[in-house]
């Protein structure tokens, strides 16, 4: 790519958190569809599937945040804003990050509306729903960790 090795390596790693971020993209997708495959038949369902699901998306969320973490130094680097190909590189993860981040929104309020309904109206034991409550609490929390940060940066 380059004769120049920091440029190489700069790019190199930019390329691993673009991957990153592309799975956790596709990943994000999958759960979405699960979820929609779910929500007919959500009030049948146990809470052991639902704290799965939840499970699954809070791992997600925290892949996304590594990988913005470890990628922060990279992408305000001199070097990376000052090289055009790194640029485009930068661009693109940042492009595929946003995408990231809207649908997580998007999904966070409709999990959060959908299970605050299933908590009210659900059938299920007193601890179950504690459970789920707090399992949703440490869900929302993250995304208003993101939030805060970003308007911290901003």
């Amino acid at each position: 790519m380059s004769k120049n090795p920091e440029i190489a390596r700069l790019a190199s790693g930019l390329a691993a958190y673009q991957d990153a971020i592309r799975s956790a993209n596709e990943d994000l997708i999958k759960l979405s569809q699960r979820f929609g495959r779910m929500m007919p038949r959500l009030q049948k369902l146990d809470s052991s599937s639902i704290l799965l699901w939840l499970g699954l998306y809070n791992k997600i969320k925290d892949a996304a945040k590594r990988t913005e973490d470890e990628a922060s130094d990279l992408l305000n680097s001199d070097l990376a804003t000052a090289n055009p190909v790194l640029q485009l590189q930068v661009n693109y993860y940042q492009v595929q990050s946003q995408r990231l981040y809207a649908k997580m929104e998007i999904m966070d309020d409709v999990l959060n509306g959908m299970m605050e309904d299933l908590l009210e109206n659900g059938e299920f034991e007193q601890t179950q729903k504690e459970e789920m409550r707090v399992a949703l609490e440490g869900t929302m929390k993250k995304s208003l960790n993101r939030l805060d940060a970003a308007s911290v940066s901003a």
